[in-house]
């Protein structure tokens, strides 16, 4: 059985912060936001019920980078690196997005389910990863695998 260790940080190690059980859903994300922000071709992050996180909020610093679906990103105030993301589906639902590089080990998460936005891709991945392609099939990608991966993990 794999032990998951949840201790987390900032890039800097400057903000801490412990996920409380281990995610069930990673995803690699090619939007320009997720590019600019992460200064990669592609962010790799896992989601999980925010209940399951345990954020420093006095050290992070949350910005809203776009309308509408509400996805505040979190950074950390020492080195403004991304920490955490906090998307609301609706009141009392909120998920969060931790890069999966903020994991001090990376045993225990789960292999990717999916690439998001793959029609920004800035490099092929040749790997045999669901790709989906354009704004609202990826929408409806990551808003399935949220429902099915990780509210069946809000309920264990």
């Amino acid at each position: 059985m794999t032990v998951f260790d949840s201790q987390c940080q900032c890039p800097c190690g400057q903000t801490h912060f412990s996920v409380l059980k281990a995610p069930k859903l990673r995803l690699y994300c090619h939007c320009e936001i997720c590019q600019r922000v992460y200064q990669q071709p592609y962010s790799d992050f896992t989601v999980l019920p925010l209940s399951h996180v345990e954020l420093p909020m006095d050290d992070i610093r949350f910005k809203k980078l776009r309308p509408p679906p509400y996805l505040q990103r979190g950074f950390c105030q020492h080195c403004d690196q991304p920490v955490a993301g906090i998307f609301t589906l609706m009141p009392g639902l909120k998920f969060a997005f931790i890069p999966s590089a903020n994991y001090r080990a990376k045993k225990g998460l789960p292999e990717s389910s999916g690439h998001l936005f793959y029609h920004r891709r800035r490099v092929p991945c040749d790997d045999n990863i669901t790709k989906h392609h354009g704004y609202w099939r990826s929408e409806w990608a990551v808003t399935k695998a949220v429902l099915t991966h990780v509210m069946m993990q809000g309920r264990t």
